[in-house]
């Protein structure tokens, strides 16, 4: 069997890590699954993100923010919003509380999803796994059979980023 060592410091001694081939082709496998099962929403969020890259810029705010608010914040209804409120020159205040309250449900699928990860979901891990849950993509992640693995939600959440992201750059430049 072949097998890669990795080295890693727990308690100030080095300790070999040993990991087989197979786990690291499963890990490769849930990533790359990941990736295919977030492709579909990744293609219904570019058109959505475009409307909002062209409506953010024809009213006045600079592309590269719209393109920085998308990649920081993921929800559609809460960037626009946001942007309204943003061009409209409201106050911070009101930007928080109607932020908080429309992005409220996500919260509440996060609590849904954490039944579903598996024992190597860290802290860490849950609070970038977290920065991805949006309806879509917990609707995918709830339909799942197996355990959620870390590398798997990487790959479910990325797509949907760049689609988004992407989406409102053209949108964006298009305007």
């Amino acid at each position: 069997v072949n097998r890669d060592i990795l080295l890693y410091k727990n308690k100030e001694q080095y300790k070999l890590l040993f990991i087989n081939e197979t786990e690291v082709k499963m890990k490769n496998n849930d990533f790359i699954q990941g990736i295919k099962d977030g492709f579909p929403i990744c293609l219904g969020y570019f058109s959505v993100s475009m409307a909002y890259g062209i409506t953010a810029v024809l009213e006045g705010m600079p592309v590269w923010s719209v393109i920085l608010i998308s990649l920081l914040n993921l929800t559609s209804a809460g960037q626009f919003a946001g942007a309204n409120i943003l061009i409209e020159h409201g106050s911070l205040i009101e930007l928080a509380i109607t932020t908080l309250i429309i992005n409220l449900r996500y919260f509440l699928m996060s609590i849904a999803v954490s039944q579903k990860l598996d024992q190597n979901f860290n802290t860490p891990k849950r609070l970038i796994a977290s920065f991805g849950i949006t309806d879509e993509v917990f609707a995918v992640a709830v339909r799942r059979i197996k355990e959620l693995s870390f590398i798997y939600m990487v790959g479910l959440i990325i797509t949907p980023v760049l689609g988004w992201t992407l989406g409102t750059l053209t949108g964006a430049i298009a305007s």
